[in-house]
């Protein structure tokens, strides 16, 4: 067993840190990427680490004290080729306008179902090294450091695609100890535009989205984001579900802005089958759907 940390511009003691630890079975590596971005750095992992499972998580994250064997164990039985474990917002993080959906862009695994999850959170998630003959990496245009999100989603779909079989370990839960300040109104908005724009590209690249009418469809994600948003200025306090529609219009905004944007360029993933360009980002009612959609598509 061997313990990569991958430094990724750390500005502060993380090598003293990691060089300093020591364990039974051994010390920590410590591991530079200097071209910035989760996915530069998951990629590293991918180069440098020697194990055929690899288990994975984030440095804002904490795990339960049997973390490692509940999660490799059904890898190594040969009951699946990946994991996706449970993530939770942890304590102090959750805000009560908060839906599923927004909850899901904090790397929540609620909306997920543990029979067939389709996709992985890079919070906790674990897979065989056999899987990256269908993904060799993790795509370094997307996650932070790049648009945003969406790394470990189009690596699911690219596993799946080739057969290989996710399994869900949603009892084995980490807590995700973000930064508050990605609350505040500047962070929300920040994220909404990253989950847009990440959307946008997955929805071209892969599901390879139609971009005919994104003119109008710009102009009715604006409209739905100006009654949003003036449904939030009449009311006194925020309701539940009024934020997060504001939010989930925002990013529909910045979906078809990016789709606008990056239509005419040439799709970097064979796609069998043409997606009917309805954009990822939706309402909530819309999304829960997709998510069910998507799940019935997953391998069991």
């Amino acid at each position: 067993m061997e313990l990569v940390v991958v430094d990724n511009g750390s500005t502060d003691g993380t090598r003293e840190v990691v060089e300093s630890m020591h364990f039974g079975w051994g010390a920590p590596r410590h591991e530079v990427e200097p071209e910035p971005g989760v996915s530069h750095a998951r990629n590293r992992a991918i180069r440098v680490g020697r194990g055929d499972v690899l288990l994975w998580t984030d440095d804002d994250v904490r795990v339960p004290v049997d973390w490692i064997p509940r999660m490799i164990d059904p890898i190594n039985r040969g009951d699946c080729d990946a994991v996706a474990g449970g993530v939770r917002l942890a304590a102090g993080r959750a805000r009560h306008w908060m839906g599923t959906c927004t909850r899901a862009w904090f790397a929540s695994s609620e909306t997920l179902d543990p029979q067939r999850p389709g996709r992985l959170i890079g919070a906790n998630m674990a897979f065989h090294r056999r899987v990256l003959d269908a993904a060799r990496g993790f795509d370094t245009v997307l996650g932070p450091g790049g648009l945003g999100m969406g790394e470990e989603t189009l690596f699911s779909y690219q596993i799946e695609r080739a057969g290989y079989r996710i399994a869900s370990a949603f009892d084995v839960v980490v807590d995700h100890v973000f930064d508050p300040g990605r609350l505040c109104p500047a962070g929300l908005a920040s994220i909404a535009c990253s989950m847009g724009r990440s959307e946008a590209y997955i929805a071209h690249h892969w599901h390879g989205a139609g971009a005919r009418h994104c003119d109008s469809m710009i102009f009715d994600a604006r409209l739905r984001l100006l009654y949003w948003k003036a449904r939030s200025r009449l009311q006194s306090a925020v309701p539940p579900g009024l934020m997060e529609r504001r939010l989930q219009a925002l990013a529909r905004v910045h979906y078809w802005q990016f789709l606008k944007l990056i239509r005419s360029t040439p799709r970097k993933y064979h796609t069998p089958t043409q997606a009917a360009g309805r954009p990822c980002v939706q309402h909530p009612a819309d999304a829960a759907s997709s998510a069910m959609q998507a799940n019935r598509r997953s391998v069991s």
